[in-house]
């Protein structure tokens, strides 16, 4: 029964380390993520405000379930535009196969000139000689190149491989790929034939909170001052002009970063806040023009900074002063990918400014998660005492740990009053009859 005891404490203690990891870190902040219908992966979109309160790359982020246990994630971020590129199939108007040669006829109905085409190939370790020909009738064919081979695409997937044509630009209206069969006169399993295409998706910024701004004119230069609190992080600057109606204005960035610092009198984990000098950005010199759209993608050197300050030094030559009416800090959506539970309480921590970025296995497995994914809107940021329905609470490891500790001080009760009449029942009858006489 006394070794059943201990298991139980042991036991407890080990549930109890597992969730330690979360009390171990100096998180500040917090975000609830509402629950999932479903088991499975979601995208989280964490709320702009999280910019200001996180490490500038996110690296202090952790998510938690409601039994306090760390659940792995992958970090994503939009930008402006993402380019990726894309198999966009032509049509095959014929194929064949005569004298041992292998032969597909593809349609470029809009002559769009091509240099590259790509074959879809049922896996097959077989090198081909090849022969491509171009027609603007589909009759009468012109060689284009003869006397080569495919060239390798690293596009595999579990079933199916890509390889390459390559052959000098042409714009014909048919192309004809000829393949020889050589010995083995098996033809090749061609699934489809195609082109590479580039398609790009743009994102659209959302707003940060927390931002005003003010305008001074002097000399002939006009400079917007625009302030954030909380500092944030700035993808986007865009800006609503009144008068007047045409312009075209040089201008140019300054901005103060934040700075942490540690206090002289306090251990060196804490930090205090404060605003940096005043920066000159050579590189963001840019035009504002009445025709163009009234925004400015911020460059990479401001994705890893928090800015408190940000300026626009506006050239305004001998013209009118620019009347801005309103100006907007934006930044890009960030949103994390992780598997949840179905109706389970998740929270997003972060804003210990010591922790060191994590790292997951589920970074190996990207191709296991499906591309579309159901999305949930993380939110509001709140500090990290802040009482939370459903939020871990390391109250409930107390709890168990006093609960176990009670039952054990009662098991050894019992066990040392079991112990002391097992003593009185092995005392000789002798000895015990000695004692008697003495008390006597």
């Amino acid at each position: 029964m006394f070794n059943k005891a201990i298991v139980l404490l042991l036991l407890l203690s080990t549930g109890r380390g597992a969730t330690s990891f979360m009390y171990a870190q100096n998180f500040t902040y917090k975000c609830p993520v509402p629950k999932a219908s479903k088991n499975g992966f979601y995208e989280i979109l964490l709320p702009t405000e999280l910019g200001a309160r996180c490490q500038t790359n996110y690296q202090d982020l952790r998510l938690f379930d409601s039994q306090g246990k760390e659940i792995p994630y992958l970090l994503r971020r939009d930008q402006a535009q993402t380019v990726t590129e894309v198999f966009q199939p032509l049509t095959i108007r014929k194929t064949g196969q005569e004298n041992g040669v292998q032969f597909l006829e593809i349609e470029n109905p809009t002559k769009t000139k091509l240099n590259q085409l790509l074959v879809q190939v049922a896996n097959a370790d077989a090198e081909r000689l090849l022969r491509i020909s171009g027609s603007q009738d589909g009759k009468n064919w012109f060689v284009v190149r003869d006397g080569f081979y495919f060239s390798a695409l690293d596009l595999s997937a579990e079933d199916v491989i890509f390889k390459a044509i390559d052959f000098p630009p042409s714009s014909y209206a048919f192309f004809k790929i000829e393949i020889k069969l050589g010995n083995s006169k098996q033809a090749l399993n061609i699934v489809s034939v195609g082109q590479r295409n580039q398609q790009s998706h743009y994102y659209a910024p959302k707003t940060i909170s927390g931002v005003t701004f003010s305008r001074k004119d002097s000399a002939k230069h006009t400079r917007i001052e625009i302030r954030l609190n909380p500092a944030n992080q700035i993808d986007r600057l865009r800006w609503v002009i009144s008068s007047p109606a045409m312009y075209q204005r040089k201008a140019s960035i300054l901005w103060n970063e934040e700075i942490k610092t540690p206090y002289e009198t306090m251990p060196s984990q804490s930090m205090k806040i404060k605003r940096g000098p005043l920066q000159s950005n050579h590189d963001m010199l840019f035009t504002m023009h009445s025709e163009q759209p009234a925004i400015l993608n911020l460059n990479p050197e401001f994705l890893r900074k928090k800015i408190n300050t940000l300026i626009i030094d506006i050239d305004n030559q001998d013209n009118e002063v620019l009347r801005m009416d309103s100006v907007f800090a934006e930044q890009f959506s960030t949103r994390i990918v992780a598997q949840l539970q179905a109706n389970k309480q998740y929270v997003v921590y972060c804003g210990d400014s010591l922790l060191p970025a994590p790292s997951y296995d589920l970074v190996y497995f990207q191709n296991k998660i499906p591309a579309s994914l159901s999305a949930l809107v993380a939110g509001p940021v709140m500090t990290k005492t802040a009482n939370l329905p459903g939020e871990y609470s390391k109250a409930s490891d107390r709890k168990l740990v006093w609960i176990a500790s009670g039952i054990l001080c009662l098991i050894l009760l019992a066990l040392s009053a079991q112990m002391l009449r097992s003593m009185r029942k092995v005392v000789p009858k002798n000895e015990s009859e000695e004692i008697k006489q003495q008390a006597d």
